[in-house]
């Protein structure tokens, strides 16, 4: 019986099954470009190339400069020239960066305690295979759990434990 990705490797292998796939891929692209293209959901908007360029400006200054240099009064119209709202950016941004820094304390203290919930959780198993290592006071904990590693190979390899610093093999 054959492993089953070596059965995937002989099917999609090689340059006819490359092209096979991405064949599928291709279909698998016209297909939603198309359920797309049906639903409406293609359109570029209202004003695209302004709305491009006036979103990239917005983008080329950082958001945080309102807190010490944003307007105090500032206007939102909309198309028709109606004014739609005013507000005050130093006071709007620095409101929106303190939740930033609220979302951020409490990724940190959810983190915190779940590697500690997951670390709690591992003890018990920690210790069903940790109850057979002991140190040995000679050469400390790795020396030792490698010692009886290989001492546990010792009917296909012949080991020999290292000596003391100065001492010479015999």
């Amino acid at each position: 019986m054959r492993a089953p990705t070596a059965c995937l490797a002989d099917r999609f292998g090689g340059r006819l099954g490359f092209l096979g796939l991405a064949l599928a891929y291709s279909i698998l692209v016209i297909a939603c470009l198309a359920s797309l293209a049906d639903e409406g959901e293609l359109t570029m908007g209202r004003n695209p190339l302004p709305n491009l360029i006036k979103t990239a400006g917005e983008f080329a200054r950082p958001s945080f400069l309102d807190v010490w240099f944003g307007q105090q009064h500032l206007e939102y119209h909309s198309d028709d020239g109606t004014l739609l709202r005013v507000e005050n950016r130093p006071e709007v941004e620095l409101d929106y960066l303190a939740g930033v820094g609220r979302a951020t304390w409490t990724t940190v203290r959810i983190a915190t305690l779940g590697s500690l919930l997951g670390a709690l959780l591992a003890l018990p198993f920690s210790g069903h295979g940790g109850h057979r290592c002991r140190a040995q006071r000679r050469g400390g904990a790795s020396a030792g759990i490698l010692q009886r590693r290989l001492a546990g190979c010792a009917a296909t390899v012949r080991f020999q434990p290292p000596l003391p610093v100065g001492v010479q093999h015999p």
